[in-house]
């Protein structure tokens, strides 16, 4: 036995099956299309008009009815809780895509610094240099010498401080590499040590050493100790030893030359 929502459904199928069929006789053919030229003879652009009309009278009737057929579609009874779905469906794809975008940023970064370690790598394999009886690595080319004896790449890196971070490992902020056989050409890892500037400072001191090639000091170890023992002024010293009154006042009060005078007191 059929139920009441079939006989209904039943009814309105054979209902439209006959108005159809009533639509599609000649008579009622031509009664349509008088009516037509009827309308459209006081109106041309009646059914534009009424088209328009109807569809900006359904517009919100017939949004709310497509996202009713989808929230059905979705298994939801209400828009809301479909409305609420898509939101959290967004966020989540959005959350996604954020940490896709930083993977791939993060995968990038690290393939730019792989690279960057790779060309540091070759471009310290390819120096060339020679051994001297010091057991000093000596470059011949793949480098250029800057006025201050050290060996520079192209990009501006010292060729000493790269050998030794791929030697040696990492260079504290701060920090500078030694040579301790005092050459600026060599490259002889065990010939590198970290230190600052006051050791190097210090280093160039002890071994007579000085800043600039071609540069003699003014004042040897054995003049430093006569002017801070000296009861002279600072004046007449300066005369003596042909240097600034300055710079005699700075050794008698320490400041300069300390590393010598400090065994004086």
């Amino acid at each position: 036995m059929k139920t009441r929502k079939e006989i209904d459904r039943d009814y309105r199928k054979r209902n439209a099956e006959k108005i159809k069929a009533y639509n599609q006789t000649p008579e009622r053919k031509a009664q349509l299309k008088a009516n037509q030229e009827k309308i459209l003879k006081k109106d041309p652009d009646y059914f534009k008009n009424a088209n328009k009309k109807w569809r900006e009278e359904n517009k919100e009737k017939d949004a709310l009815r497509k996202k009713l057929y989808r929230a059905k579609k979705f298994g939801f009874d209400n828009i809301e809780d479909y409305q609420e779905h898509i939101k959290n469906k967004r966020e989540l794809k959005k959350a996604e895509n954020k940490k896709r975008i930083e993977n791939e940023k993060k995968e990038k970064a690290r393939k730019r610094e792989a690279d960057k370690q790779e060309r540091r790598i070759q471009r310290v394999n390819n120096i060339k240099y020679d051994i001297d009886d010091n057991g000093c690595h000596i470059i011949v080319s793949g480098t250029n010498k800057q006025k201050s004896g050290y060996h520079q790449f192209n990009s501006g890196v010292y060729v000493h401080r790269e050998v030794y971070f791929f030697n040696k490992g990492d260079i504290p902020k701060g920090k500078i590499i030694l040579h301790t056989c005092d050459n600026s050409d060599c490259i002889n890892p065990n010939h590198l040590i970290i230190g600052t500037h006051k050791d190097n400072t210090q280093d160039m001191i002890e071994k007579g050493r000085n800043y600039n090639a071609g540069y003699q000091p003014k004042l040897t170890e054995k003049q430093i100790k006569e002017i801070y023992l000296s009861d002279k002024s600072s004046y007449d010293l300066a005369e003596i030893y042909s240097v600034s009154d300055t710079h005699i006042r700075r050794i008698k009060r320490g400041t300069r030359c300390a590393s010598i005078t400090k065994t004086l007191h």
